[in-house]
C-alpha cells in the first residue's frame, strides 16, 4: 500500500493535481501575475490622471493667452480681447 500510495503522489504532484514531469502547477498568485495585473488596473487611473493634467495646463494656457491679448477670463471665456 505504501508504494503505491507513492506512485499516486508523484504522479499527480503534492497538490493533487496531475503535473507535467512532476512540476508543481502554477500558483494563481504568482508575483508575476500579480504585478501583471496591477499594470492593467493602474493603466487606466494613470491615463486619468495625466487627462486631468493636460486640461488644466490647457487652461492655464488659454488664460495666458486671453490675458497677453489684453482681455479677461469668465467662465472659461475669454472677453474683451483684441483679436
Amino acid at each position: 500500500e505504501f508504494r503505491a500510495a507513492t506512485r499516486i503522489q508523484s504522479a499527480t504532484g503534492t497538490r493533487g493535481m496531475p503535473s507535467i514531469c512532476g512540476a508543481h502547477p502554477p500558483h494563481p498568485q504568482n508575483p508575476s501575475q500579480t504585478s501583471a495585473m496591477f499594470a492593467l488596473i493602474r493603466l487606466p487611473f494613470l491615463l486619468a490622471i495625466a487627462f486631468v493634467i493636460g486640461v488644466f495646463y490647457e487652461r492655464n494656457a488659454q488664460s495666458e493667452r486671453c490675458l497677453a491679448a489684453g482681455g479677461h477670463m469668465r467662465a472659461q471665456l475669454c472677453h474683451g480681447a483684441d483679436q
